[in-house]
């Protein structure tokens, strides 16, 4: 399948999964809009696309919240003129009984869990309406 012309949005793409989804969008001709909390590991994540002959931006921002949401999607409309993919790969896992568990931990898994896929594709439908390409929010 060749994805050339579109735009993919890959949270959680500095490793892992979601390095792996967004090289090979990339590889099927897909411009990639990185997602990772660290600066670092996105930067290499971008320059490893560019040196497999991709394009591909990063935005360094945690998902669940709307404002992340926006940043995502502003950086694939400014950086490559729109959004017709989307991948909400981000997780995140605090291995711990309820008991035991800080609020803060509980947040945190719920809102990259859970409110990552409904900010992250209702930001994306009401800033990038869908088109007749493919758009998919969950996991590749």
């Amino acid at each position: 399948m060749s994805l050339s012309g579109k735009v993919a949005i890959v949270t959680g793409s500095g490793r892992g999964l979601g390095l792996a989804y967004a090289r090979d969008l990339a590889r099927q001709g897909a411009a990639v809009v990185i997602n990772d909390v660290d600066a670092e590991v996105a930067g290499e994540a971008v320059r490893t696309i560019e040196a497999d002959g991709g394009r591909a931006v990063a935005v360094v921002a945690p998902v669940g919240s709307t404002e992340a949401a926006k940043q995502l999607v502003e950086a694939a409309v400014a950086e490559f003129g729109g959004l017709d993919i989307l991948v909400t790969n981000a997780g995140i896992l605090r291995d711990k009984s309820l008991l035991k568990m800080t609020d803060e931990d509980f947040d945190l898994v719920i809102n990259v869990q859970v409110r990552k896929r409904t900010s992250s594709g209702s930001t994306a439908a009401s800033m990038s309406p869908p088109t007749a390409s493919t758009f998919a929010a969950g996991r590749v």
